[in-house]
Parts: structure tokens; sequence; C-alpha cells
């Protein structure tokens, strides 16, 4: 068992590098992989009778991200615009992620709507439970749902 020590590039989030943990321990001859989002280095253990450097390294990048090379000291340069494949500008996005949040925005802005109009117009409906015009029962339920 040979054991490798990279660092990869384009990870973004938690995400990405539990993806790229996943990928590495489902293929044959990788005995065990351990990728650190915060450190952005995975430790690889694999059978180098299956698998060579490459392989491993290629298995990452066949998974979108890129291994930076160890390059001696003095010499190293960083490509800051490098993204995972499949990545417009603006970085790393979880469709499902973004679809929540589009759908939590567009349902508080629809439900804040009765309550921007009463901002300019006095709505009111002449039916008061305790004294208190059932429209503003109506607000206080829009507010909650909104928070």
């Amino acid at each position: 068992m040979a054991k490798l020590k990279l660092t990869i590039t384009g990870m973004t989030c938690a995400s990405c590098a539990l993806n790229n943990e996943k990928r590495l321990a489902k293929t044959p001859g990788i005995r065990s992989a351990n990728v650190n989002f915060a450190t952005k280095k995975a430790l690889v253990e694999y059978d180098e009778k299956i698998l060579t450097e490459a392989a491993v390294k290629q298995v990452i990048k066949d998974n979108g991200y890129d291994v930076e090379e160890n390059i001696p000291a003095g010499h190293a340069q960083h490509d800051m615009g490098a993204m995972p494949k499949g990545m417009g500008n603006g970085g790393h996005v979880h469709n499902e992620e973004v679809g929540k949040v589009r759908r939590a925005f567009w349902g508080a802005a629809i439900l804040s709507l009765p309550l921007l109009l009463e901002m300019f117009y006095k709505l009111r409906s002449g039916v008061e439970v305790f004294g208190i015009d059932l429209v503003m029962y109506v607000h206080l339920v829009l507010a909650t749902v909104v928070v």
C-alpha cells in the first residue's frame, strides 16, 4: 500500500470535499481516502499494483477538480481563476440550495405585498375582533409566516 498526500484546488465548500472523498473511495484500488476542505488536502491510501499516482490524480480531475503539483519553493504559481469543470463565473453553485432559497424569497415577497399595501392605503374590513380590525390579524399571520 502506498500513501499519497495531495493538494486539491477548486474546492469551495465541504460538499466538494465530501464529493471527492466518495469518488476516491469508490475507485477500485483505493483503500482509504480522507479529504479535508479546510486544508484543501487529500490523504489517499492505494494499492500501487492496481493504481498509479497519476491514476489517483486523474480520479480527482475527472471529478471536476485540480491537483496542485509539487513545485519547488520559489517557483510556485497559483492560478487564482481555476474552477472545477462546469462552473461559470461566480463560483460553486448547489442547484438544489439555490432553488430552495429562490422559492423562499418569492414566497416571502408575495406574502409581504399586503403589508406593503397597508403602508400606502389604510385597508380595513370593518369587522373587529377584541377591538382590532380583522385585517390586522391577517397582517400578523402573514408577517409571522414571512419571518
